[in-house]
């Protein structure tokens, strides 16, 4: 997608789209009963030898992957406080595009929104949240100054296209810096 990497002084992240959606099938098997469920999959793939705080404040990823229109966006706001950029796919079209227009918040744990190109994007409930820092106590507390102190929330959530059509699929919100995604 456009910006996938992102260069710091001699260190880089990069980020690619394996897969922006596919069937899936999945068998759970409990106490001898299986059960079969049918959904949609997607695969990305990160690499990075860049600490984050270096590379951004905030990401905001949107993978919609049910309803008629699939659709994945992603913003991120640069380390340096600069305008969010971002890209949107719908995933019956050929590839990404560079968004021309990014409004995202985080005022609170639940309150995220992300609009990219007229696209708005609102949790619905929350699934997980998640900060290194504290899950590794002490150890977090020291990697810190390095690392910063991100926090990794997920939502089910549901965007709203300009005509009015839905999409549901997961929000994944990375505050990187306190405040970093509008708070």
């Amino acid at each position: 997608p456009p910006g996938h990497r992102v260069d710091v002084q001699k260190s880089f992240h990069a980020s690619d789209i394996l897969l922006p959606r596919g069937n899936a099938e999945v068998s759970i098997t409990q106490a001898g009963t299986t059960t079969k469920l049918n959904g949609a999959a997607h695969l990305d793939h990160s690499r990075s030898n860049a600490l984050l705080p270096k590379v951004s404040a905030c990401w905001m990823r949107f993978r919609g992957l049910n309803g008629t229109a699939p659709i994945l966006l992603q913003a991120r706001v640069p380390a340096a406080g600069q305008a969010p950029v971002g890209w949107s796919w719908s995933t019956t079209q050929g590839a990404p595009k560079a968004a021309t227009s990014i409004s995202l918040g985080a005022q609170a744990v639940g309150s995220a929104t992300l609009t990219v190109d007229g696209i708005q994007v609102k949790p619905t409930s929350q699934i997980y949240r998640y900060r290194p820092t504290a899950s590794y106590g002490m150890l977090g507390k020291l990697a810190a100054p390095w690392i910063g102190d991100p926090t990794t929330t997920t939502y089910n959530a549901k965007a709203t296209t300009p005509a009015g059509g839905t999409v549901t699929g997961v929000l994944e919100v990375s505050e990187i810096e306190a405040g970093g995604c509008g708070g």
